[in-house]
């Protein structure tokens, strides 16, 4: 009996964070990330809400990343009311929280906003999902995988994160461009750091990690899939209406 108070007090705690794998630390970098990204865009959003942690949407992610397919989750949407966005990162070496988030938002070095096009050759749909404006809720979760599906990787982390509601749908760009705050869902009546609906107390600051640097104007592109912390690679999902 002592064994199974202990199991069911491990699964409460692990419970309490959404039943992700992450650390309150890691959840807490992870959304400074997101929304600090959120919030330097250029050019500056009129719609860009704030991003809050969803412990329901850590679930799914968890639930996924704990598979070890580095694919994406067909069904992420069947438990969840609206619809869910996801990127993927996988990793080799030791799991830094907020690279995923870094390199993610290093395609916009790709991405064109006037004519919402990316690069030839390039993929900048996990940038625009970070900076979907509608895209309000995150969850993620995180898995040391032995052995990686589909890319068939050993000893290599898995990070999922999901969105709600949804972004990158096709041919619609990720946000307004104008003045912050001109166009928020629910008014700008409180917005704080180019966000929409951001608390006045939370101050956002630089991600110590850092992705993909772009390049001055005028030099030559390197995009290399080596980090410091091993192999990398990302998945997106583009929408259709």
């Amino acid at each position: 009996m002592q064994v199974l108070r202990v199991a069911a007090v491990l699964l409460f705690l692990r419970g309490s964070f959404g039943a992700t794998d992450l650390t309150q630390d890691q959840i807490n970098t992870i959304l400074q990330a997101h929304n600090y990204y959120r919030q330097a865009v250029s050019p500056t959003a009129t719609d860009m809400e704030y991003m809050e942690w969803d412990d329901s949407l850590a679930t799914i992610a968890q639930g996924w990343a704990d598979g070890c397919d580095f694919s994406h989750n067909p069904n992420r949407g069947d438990t969840y009311q609206g619809s869910v966005g996801e990127n993927l990162y996988t990793a080799t070496g030791s799991y830094t929280a907020g690279k995923e988030t870094a390199n993610w938002h290093g395609e916009v070095c790709d991405f064109t906003f006037s004519s919402n096009s990316c690069k030839d050759g390039a993929v900048c749909g996990h940038y625009t999902q970070v900076v979907w404006a509608a895209s309000t809720k995150l969850g993620c979760g995180v898995k040391l995988c032995d052995t990686l599906a589909t890319v068939d990787w050993n000893n290599a982390n898995l990070v999922v994160c999901n969105y709600a509601p949804a972004g990158n749908f096709g041919g619609q760009k990720p946000y307004t461009s104008g003045t912050a705050c001109t166009q928020c869902a629910n008014g700008n009546d409180n917005c704080s750091e180019n966000l929409c609906g951001k608390p006045s107390n939370v101050t956002l600051s630089a991600p110590s990690v850092t992705g993909r640097e772009c390049p001055r104007s005028g030099a030559a592109r390197h995009a290399s899939m080596l980090s410091l912390g091993g192999v990398v690679a990302t998945l997106f999902m583009l929408y259709m209406p």
